[in-house]
């Protein structure tokens, strides 16, 4: 689910896990044609992830780099980030607790 926090960033709740990958593929064919906004991704309710969740995540944060953009994840559990270690990606992505505190983050980077 995607919401407009202002015009310079959106805040995406992803849902249950079958449906991740084309909510994440949503989001990275949205921002192609648009890249201005900054990005933070809920994940309260992801439970787990797979190659490909990670590599649409990779996509979307190198997109946004490219434009001067942030993608910041936030309300990610323990066990998640303990997925983004394992596969060496947990200095790649910026966290936050939650939604407030990412806004925070852009707010003294912006």
């Amino acid at each position: 689910m995607i919401h407009e926090l202002s015009d310079e960033c959106i805040f995406v709740i992803l849902t249950d896990y079958a449906s991740m990958g084309k909510e994440l593929q949503i989001i990275n064919d949205t921002l192609q044609d648009s890249p201005d906004r900054n990005v933070i991704i809920d994940f309260s309710k992801v439970q787990m992830l797979t190659s490909s969740h990670l590599s649409n995540l990779m996509i979307l944060r190198g997109l946004l780099e490219q434009n001067g953009r942030k993608l910041i994840l936030c309300n990610v559990s323990f066990q998640i980030k303990c997925e983004f270690t394992v596969c060496g990606l947990r200095d790649v992505f910026d966290f936050a607790d939650d939604k407030y505190a990412a806004q925070v983050i852009l707010e003294k980077i912006g």
